[in-house]
């Protein structure tokens, strides 16, 4: 989900309620700052902790921030002011939604309401127009004069909620998880565990299913945000994360302090992955450090003299 909360940010803040289009626009520097700030402490973490460890803890905790943004969603769906002012001449698609919720699942309803605390007030469901969706066609969200002059505001796509603060406290929580792991921690491991006669397949490999799925997961976020709701689409999210972390907890082998030469018995004995399995640090111990002399590598003497 890290490319849908990058890319989109804005585009959530605003789903969220929590303000126009300048204003997301400017909140957006937050988790951004915050992404930013935690990939130091990535740095950091990368040398004193152990690479698995590192790994399942990062991505523990960026399932742990989607399924709060999920969370956030869904107590705004709770939090979600009611329509209380109606009139029989709306138009009857939009007349008979009661709340701002179910108002603005409807692709031809908009929210209109009165600029006045967290959930607003005078709130009403009215269709929207097809060539300006910032006024209704109906109603007294009809005229942008007498909207700025009555303090009306029409929304279609969030609604106005006490708890919208909620998803920018939890994508800041997020990106600082993701940061301070997950964003070095696959290039990192991707660069280890190959042998040497793998090393440019396996990384020209991964690197491009990395892209390809970022450019599925970009292109498909909004369809998903429609289809499974707001709230559907970060538990989704949530899902292939702790589904991620069940794959690596029982695949991701220690590579830290491992020599590349080494990197093939990682994996040497086993059909499939197993629990905790694989060769760690304290496994090399006894080996000597490959030296230089007359630009030829030369290992211990126990080992195959490289020319």
């Amino acid at each position: 989900g890290i490319n849908t909360v990058m890319y989109y940010s804005a585009s959530i803040l605003q789903m969220a309620g929590l303000g126009d289009d300048q204003t997301v626009i400017w909140l957006a520097a937050v988790p951004a700052a915050a992404n930013f700030a935690f990939s130091f402490i990535g740095l950091y973490l990368v040398q004193k902790m152990k690479r698995r460890s590192l790994t399942l803890l990062s991505l523990g905790l960026a399932v742990v921030g989607l399924l709060l943004m999920a969370g956030s969603f869904w107590a705004m769906g709770l939090d979600s002011a009611e329509v209380t002012v109606s009139d029989d001449s709306l138009s009857a698609a939009c007349a008979g939604l009661s709340s701002c919720e179910k108002c603005i699942k409807s692709a031809e309803c908009g929210f209109c309401y009165l600029d006045h605390g967290p959930l607003g007030a005078n709130g009403s469901c009215l269709l929207t127009s097809e060539s300006d969706w910032s006024v209704s066609v109906e109603g007294r969200c009809s005229n942008t004069t007498t909207m700025e002059e009555q303090g009306l505001l029409f929304v279609y796509d969030y609604c106005p909620s006490r708890y919208s603060f909620l998803t920018l406290l939890a994508m800041v929580f997020y990106l600082a998880a993701f940061s301070s792991g997950l964003g070095a921690m696959p290039w990192i491991v991707n660069s280890e565990i190959y042998p040497l006669w793998a090393r440019s397949i396996g990384s020209g490999v991964s690197t491009a299913c990395n892209w390809t799925v970022n450019l599925v997961v970009s292109l498909t976020f909004l369809t998903l945000a429609d289809a499974l709701t707001r709230t559907g689409a970060f538990l989704l999210y949530a899902l292939l994360g702790a589904l991620g972390w069940l794959f690596l907890l029982a695949c991701l082998p220690e590579s830290k302090g491992i020599p590349l030469e080494q990197a093939e018995s990682l994996f040497e004995g086993r059909s499939f992955c197993v629990l905790l399995a694989g060769p760690t640090h304290a496994d090399y111990d006894d080996i000597e450090p490959v030296t230089l002399k007359n630009e030829k590598f030369l290992t211990s003497s126990d080992r195959t003299t490289l020319i």
